[in-house]
C-alpha cells in the first residue's frame, strides 16, 4: 500500500511499524519533520523549551567565536543582515512613531549619530521642577568627556 508524503507529494511504502507514517524516507523530509516536531513542542512544552535554551547556552560557550567565524566567512550574511535590521528599524519607529535614537530601537546602542558637543569642563547644574522645592540650591559640577566617536 503506497502513501503520499506530506512534503515532497511523492508516493512511498510506509515502515510497517509505522501505521500512521505520513512522511517518506527521504533526508529532506525527515528533517522538516523533526524541524516541526520540535517547532511545536517548544511551543506546547515549557520545560523542552527550557531545556532548549540551556542547551544553546550551553553550546555556544563551548563555541564562543562560532558567530565571528561566519560573519567573517560569510560578508553577504552580514550585509543582507544589516539591510534587514535596517529596514526593521524604520517599521518598527514607523509604527511606534519613535525617533532615531530612541532606546526602544533594535540595534547598536552606542552608536551615536549626533556626536556630543560637551567638553569637558565645570558647569553649573540648576534644578528644573514644576513643583515648588524647599531648596533650590544650584549645583557646580565637573563634566570630563572620556571618548570622542
Amino acid at each position: 500500500m503506497l502513501r503520499i508524503c506530506i512534503y515532497c507529494k511523492s508516493p512511498f511504502r510506509p515502515h510497517q511499524k509505522v501505521p500512521g507514517q505520513k512522511v517518506c524516507f527521504n533526508h529532506n523530509c525527515q528533517k522538516t519533520r523533526r524541524k516541526e516536531w520540535q517547532r511545536k513542542k517548544i511551543q506546547n512544552d515549557d520545560d523542552y523549551k527550557k531545556n532548549q535554551a540551556i542547551a544553546q547556552k550551553a553550546w555556544a560557550a563551548r563555541n564562543p567565536e562560532y558567530w565571528k567565524n561566519y560573519r567573517s566567512a560569510h560578508p553577504e550574511y552580514v550585509e543582507r543582515n544589516r539591510r534587514l535590521q535596517k529596514r526593521r528599524n524604520i517599521r518598527y519607529r514607523y509604527n511606534l512613531n519613535l525617533s532615531k535614537n530612541d532606546p526602544k530601537m533594535i540595534g547598536k546602542m552606542d552608536d551615536l549619530t549626533d556626536k556630543s558637543h560637551i567638553n569637558s569642563g565645570y558647569y553649573t547644574l540648576y534644578p528644573i521642577s514644576t513643583e515648588r522645592n524647599a531648596k533650590m540650591d544650584k549645583m557646580f559640577v565637573k563634566i570630563e568627556v572620556i571618548a570622542i566617536i
